[in-house]
Order: C-alpha cells, then structure tokens, then sequence
C-alpha cells in the first residue's frame, strides 16, 4: 500500500492534499489509465469523479424517467391485465364457441355421411332408372317396329279389302246377270214346257185322228 499525494496538471495553483490509499496493482492500473488520457493520476481520478457525478445526475434524471415510464407502464399494465382478463374470458366464450362448433361439426359430419349415403343411394336408384330408361326404349322400338309392321300389315288388308270389295262387286253383278239368265231360262222352260205340252196335246190329238181314220179305213 502506498500514501500517495494527488495534484493536477491542469490547474494553476496547488489544492488541498488529500492521502489515497491503493495496492500497487490499482495504482499500477490508474497509471495505465490516466496515461492513457495524457492526465495524471490526480486529475484523471478529478475528471472521473466529475464524469460520474455527471453520469449520476443523468442516471437520476434517467431514473426519475424510468419510474414515470414504470408508473406508466404500470397504469399501462393493469390496463393490459384488465384486457388480457377480457381475452381470457372471451378465450373461455371462444373455446365454448368452438366446443359447439366441433359438436355441430360432428352433427354436421353425420349429415353428411348421411347425406353421401342417401345420394349414393339415389345414384343407384338413377343408374337403375337409367337401365329402366332404356329397356323401356328398347321395347317401345320394339313397339313401334311392331305397330310399323301392323300399319304395312293393315293396309296390305286395306287392300285385299278393297280387292275383295271389288271381287264381291263383281260375283254380286255376275249373281244378278246370272240371276236374270236364271229367270229368263225359267221363262223359257216355262214356254217350253206349254209348247211341250201344246205339242202333247197336239200329238194326242193327231194320234186320236190317226186312230179314228185308221179305223174308218178298216171298217170300209
């Protein structure tokens, strides 16, 4: 240890002395330091003491700032408390919230397994009326060929029809003509059977003169 007396170098007349006590590494160090700052030991240790007696009252005023800013943020963090208890409990709205959504959703996942099977269903029903559909145009092609074939059939009828009409027209006008000739051979058998039977008479009757002369010519 050593008792040291400190003087600047920067003033011009001598101040009080005042005894330091240091270890030789400390003095050693200030040395190094106060090199450094081209002062000596006794105005560098003057210069830092000023510089921290600056550096405190700017740390007082800094820390006066401070605890207007912790005041504020004191104010700010009860606010922010009092809103962060306003999440919590809108959290605690939400989580509910989705908890029902999540119940509905399982609902509404049901409904539409439900659903995916109903229309499942009715795309088996359509297939199936699909296949109806057309075994279905298929017999009414059936039909329709059918009903052509009816039609041809029908008017080939139509014809023979007409034919037949024509032809019974005809063998009904023959009926007549030969009816007519019918009636007319009847009245000329009739004649003939009068002239057969005048002729009869008439053969009689000469037959009877014959016999009457004959007998005359036998008897003379």
């Amino acid at each position: 240890m050593q008792n040291l007396q400190l003087f600047s170098r920067t003033e011009g007349s001598p101040k009080r002395m005042r005894l330091l006590r240091l270890t030789d590494q400390y003095w050693q160090n200030l040395g190094e330091l106060a090199d450094a700052e081209q002062l000596d030991r006794a105005a560098y240790l003057e210069h830092y003491v000023g510089d921290l007696q600056k550096a405190k009252q700017e740390l007082g005023t800094i820390v006066a700032k401070l605890q207007d800013l912790a005041h504020q943020d004191k104010d700010q963090i009860a606010a922010l408390t009092e809103e962060a208890e306003q999440l919590r409990q809108n959290n605690s709205l939400f989580q509910q919230k989705v908890e029902q959504v999540n119940v509905s959703r399982t609902d509404l996942q049901q409904q539409v397994q439900q659903l995916n099977e109903e229309k499942t269903s009715l795309q088996q029903q359509v297939q199936q009326l699909g296949d109806d559909k057309t075994t279905l145009q298929q017999q009414v092609q059936q039909h329709e060929d059918e009903k052509t074939t009816l039609q041809q059939q029908v008017q080939q009828l139509k014809r023979n029809n007409t034919t037949l009409e024509q032809q019974v027209k005809h063998l009904k006008m023959e009926s007549t003509e030969r009816q007519l000739n019918a009636e007319r051979l009847q009245q000329e058998l009739a004649t003939t059977k009068e002239l057969l039977h005048s002729a009869s008479r008439l053969t009689a009757f000469f037959k009877a003169e014959a016999d009457a002369l004959r007998l005359r010519r036998q008897s003379r």
